[in-house]
């Protein structure tokens, strides 16, 4: 079954082929370009139902131990969000963010790290939390172990626990940016009592505190995170804007699509 329904799908190609009737833009000027598109939007969607999809299903146990093959970050946090764990799924969701779902070896990197490469200890959010510089010396010693690999969006992230722009850097902020609130139920409540209980102003204020404390993430990073944490209905947030400005790729192909639109203005007419 289609987790993208045709009806959807006709409505997002018929906005699509009447905006792009009436504003011409460069970006989507070819027919290819044009079909490139709407492939892009639908599956968009399809990873945003995904989320909603799972959290109705009954989701086996295995799913939660990174010692099977069967380990799945994100329905891993489904369960524990089930158990009433919030901890435990925000810091799967924290790790499948970082690692990321490479196209070959799939989650295995994550399954590797929180499992720690099966043993009885594993790197979950007590542990991690607790002695950070222990998980940090583990993962000195086993990255070369570690046969998994970092998905497209991160493949520049290293593992190396020294690195500036790494694993070592990501792990030791994070836990010290939701240590500041002692948990993430508390840091949640903490937002809530400073931004209010809007979706779009909550995620922005905790979006802008992200960027801040935890290194190694970036833009992309903390969008995606707590973009994950919305639909997985463990925070009740969304993003009002896609967060354009200061990036590079997404901003250029907003201009191709956005004609005349500044670079400042890029956020408010993407979302108009």
């Amino acid at each position: 079954m289609s987790l993208v329904s045709l009806q959807l799908r006709q409505a997002i190609r018929q906005c699509m082929t009447d905006y792009r009737s009436s504003a011409n833009p460069l970006g989507i000027h070819s027919d290819e370009n044009f079909e490139a598109l709407l492939c892009q939007m639908v599956d968009s969607v399809r990873r945003v139902e995904y989320f909603f999809a799972l959290r109705e299903r009954d989701v086996s146990s295995t799913r939660s131990d990174p010692r099977s093959e069967d380990f799945d970050p994100i329905r891993a946090a489904v369960l524990y969000l089930k158990a009433g764990e919030l901890d435990e799924a925000a810091w799967l969701a924290f790790l499948l963010t970082h690692f990321g779902n490479h196209r070959r070896t799939k989650w295995r990197l994550v399954r590797e790290v929180y499992g720690s490469l099966g043993t009885d200890q594993k790197w979950d959010w007590k542990s991690t939390q607790a002695d950070p510089e222990q998980f940090l010396r583990w993962l000195s010693i086993n990255q070369t172990r570690l046969a998994g690999s970092f998905g497209n969006h991160r493949k520049y992230v290293s593992l190396k626990p020294e690195a500036r722009s790494g694993t070592g850097v990501a792990f030791k902020s994070y836990v010290k940016w939701v240590q500041r609130y002692s948990s993430h139920f508390q840091l949640l409540a903490a937002f809530k009592q400073q931004a209010g209980s809007d979706r779009g102003t909550l995620f922005d204020a905790l979006y802008k505190d992200m960027r801040k404390a935890v290194g190694s993430f970036g833009r992309t990073g903390c969008f995606d995170y707590l973009c994950t944490l919305g639909k997985l209905d463990a925070f009740p947030i969304e993003p009002n804007s896609p967060y354009i400005p200061g990036s590079t790729g997404p901003r250029q192909g907003a201009e191709l699509l956005l004609r005349g639109a500044a670079t400042k203005n890029l956020d408010r007419k993407s979302v108009v």
